[in-house]
């Protein structure tokens, strides 16, 4: 009914999102608030228990002048639930069984709440005015969620093309990392250093991939790739910096097409942090590709350890050292927090302006922005760009208004600090 889940069944809350782009947290920690533990099938991954703590009385599928009781509606509680049954086994509750296959136990429903319940038990109907005491809801820019580790944010877009990849976001768990090369790293520039220690003191989500051709067209309605390199799952690019941050750019426009506050690009040590996934190597996958650095055609059979499955670069793109041809999103492996594509295929905008170094850079993952400096932070390398450019520390600029068939992005989410 609603992918939501908890800090805990007894301090924090749950996350209802519902069908009509709105967020509901509902607080469990009241006393007297009984709360249900749901266990559903992820659809995507049918092994995978997704593990709901919530209320009651909660109720998705109404839109919220329904659940704030300015709006009276009856209906049949078996629309929404199945099989309701008496189960000693959740003390004197009851479960149910949903409609998507997950029962949902009812385990402390003999508890007396403060708050008004629907009568479930013993009455197949129930109103929902009778949530508006328990339940608030919160306007998209107020709202702040929390998710266990691991999790996976599928955001289906409207209009997307059938059968292309929706914008999937990865949680990034908090942590410390060395940014920056050190003066020993082969081929670096001095714009990597110095090298210094990087605390990121909370969780955040990026995007699996760069944000890919369809997903731009189904929000933005256009298609700005050049009409040689269109593929609804290639990386968008022609793209800049003002064209996703803008007023009504991309991210203020998926913003309000989604249940997502906090919807932005990823910062310079964000970006950095996420593509290492805990290595300090020259590459996420090792320090070696088994060419020159320099040469334009590695060849896939000289590519030490089958690199050529992590990155796509000048080097491999075709096998003949031409540049400039994107691949379609994630068609190389993904680095251990499962992100792909960090390196190569298409660069990548992020938040930051430039600074030629890192004298005097934010320690606690914060993107450093000058707002008389124009040019913003590209990372990751591209298709054009040879091995050595295309490094986890690997950095350059461009104007915030250029446009080029190399350069794309991926977004990042907030969650609460």
């Amino acid at each position: 009914i609603a992918r939501d889940l908890e800090s805990g069944p007894t301090h924090g809350g749950v996350v209802v999102f519902d069908g009509w782009g709105g967020i509901h947290p509902v607080p469990v920690d009241r006393p007297g608030n009984p709360v249900f533990f749901a266990n559903n099938r992820d659809p995507e991954n049918p092994e995978e228990l997704i593990t709901t703590v919530g209320m009651p009385y909660i109720v998705a599928g109404f839109p919220p002048t329904t659940l704030k009781g300015e709006e009276e509606i009856e209906i049949d509680a078996a629309s929404i639930f199945q099989d309701l049954e008496f189960s000693a086994g959740c003390g004197d509750g009851f479960y149910t069984l949903d409609k998507f296959g997950g029962v949902f136990a009812f385990g402390s429903a003999r508890e007396n709440p403060d708050t008004p319940m629907p009568p479930f038990s013993g009455s197949p109907y129930f109103y929902p005015s009778q949530l508006a005491e328990a339940l608030e809801i919160f306007p998209i820019h107020e709202t702040e969620f929390e998710m266990e580790f691991g999790d996976v944010i599928t955001l289906d877009l409207p209009n997307l093309i059938e059968g292309s990849r929706p914008i999937r976001l990865i949680r990034v768990p908090a942590g410390s990392f060395r940014m920056g090369s050190p003066e020993t790293e082969r081929s670096r520039s001095f714009n990597e250093g110095p090298r210094h220690e990087v605390r990121i003191g909370y969780d955040f989500y990026i995007g699996e991939t760069e944000v890919t051709q369809a997903q731009w067209k189904a929000i933005m309605g256009n298609q700005p790739s050049d009409p040689f390199r269109l593929n609804p799952d290639y990386p968008v690019y022609n793209v800049s910096y003002n064209d996703i941050r803008r007023r009504d750019g991309f991210l203020d426009r998926l913003s309000a097409r989604t249940p997502l506050s906090g919807i932005r690009l990823p910062s310079e040590a964000e970006w950095e942090y996420a593509c290492r996934a805990g290595t300090q190597t020259r590459f996420f996958f090792g320090d070696s590709l088994g060419c020159n650095d320099f040469i334009a055609d590695c060849a896939a059979g000289a590519l030490s350890g089958n690199r050529s499955t992590y990155m796509w670069f000048k080097g491999n793109i075709n096998g003949f050292g031409y540049s400039g041809i994107a691949k379609p999103c994630a068609t190389v492996g993904p680095n251990s927090f499962g992100l792909f594509d960090m390196l190569g295929n298409i660069a990548e905008w992020c938040e930051d302006t430039w600074r030629p170094n890192y004298n005097g850079a934010p320690t606690d993952g914060s993107a450093w922005v000058e707002p008389s400096e124009n040019d913003r932070c590209i990372r990751g390398g591209s298709s054009f760009d040879l091995a050595f450019e295309c490094r986890s520390a690997s950095r350059y600029h461009l104007p915030s208004e250029n446009r080029n068939g190399f350069t794309g992005f991926r977004v990042a989410v907030s969650i609460s600090k």
